[in-house]
């Protein structure tokens, strides 16, 4: 579709969103701000979803149902429906990133019906162009790349954003593509490739291990809490 020049997708009267993260939350809830019913469905419980605790909270303000310990292994089309084969899970031992790795219960299949299926599973690496170049790669396809340098094993190749890091976050990619495009300019000039300078940065620590001396004469009170508009107001605007 012409979704990705501005136009709003249709999607229908149920969505079922698959994944756990901020992308998922955002595809829930614009669902629901394009007139759809919203359906989560996150392999693991709600302790382990990696989305931000705020991001969940407006989304089952906003009415978008949650399935947990839910995941889909079959799909197909029939009559412009989409039909669903959905497991449910069981949470087994941790795995390599501390979270308890989710397994099928035998025999728990059921189906469902959406109208649009959303999938907010993470992103990956393609390492292929790396191979090409000759390039060592992690585990999970990233470049390696010096972190400080962000120059590679081959001279004249530097990697950042999200091969480098693998999935990470707009704003980081952005500060290392500035700290690349200093060493770069190292490099090119012919000078020693360091990286850009550590500036200073002062830090008291943690608030916990500050003396409360320190605030002897501020009066102490809760946080601000950012207001927001209506459940059913903001479940109608799109902007």
């Amino acid at each position: 579709g012409k979704s990705g020049e501005g136009e709003t997708p249709k999607l229908g009267d149920h969505v079922y969103v698959v994944g756990g993260g901020n992308t998922a939350m955002d595809c829930a809830r614009s669902a629901v701000r394009g007139g759809s019913k919203a359906t989560v469905l996150y392999r693991r419980g709600r302790e382990e979803m990696p989305a931000n605790d705020i991001e969940i909270d407006e989304a089952v303000h906003e009415g978008v149902v949650f399935e947990y310990l839910t995941a889909p292994v079959k799909i197909e089309e029939k009559g412009g429906r989409l039909f669903m084969t959905l497991v449910k899970m069981e949470l087994g031992e941790p795995d390599a990133s501390g979270r308890r790795s989710p397994k099928p219960i035998a025999g728990s299949e059921y189906a469902v019906e959406a109208s649009a299926v959303v999938s907010a599973i993470g992103q990956q690496v393609l390492p292929g162009i790396a191979r090409e170049l000759g390039l060592e790669t992690a585990r999970n396809g990233a470049i390696a790349a010096n972190p400080d340098t962000f120059q590679t094993a081959r001279p004249g190749i530097f990697a950042c954003g999200d091969c480098q890091t693998g999935a990470n976050i707009a704003v980081r990619a952005a500060g290392n593509g500035r700290k690349t495009a200093y060493a770069v300019n190292q490099y090119l000039r012919g000078e020693e490739v360091a990286g850009e300078p550590w500036r200073f940065n002062s830090s008291m620590g943690p608030l916990g291990t500050v003396s409360e001396d320190l605030f002897a004469d501020y009066v102490k009170t809760p946080r601000i809490k950012m207001p927001v508009i209506g459940d059913a107001e903001r479940k109608s605007t799109e902007k």
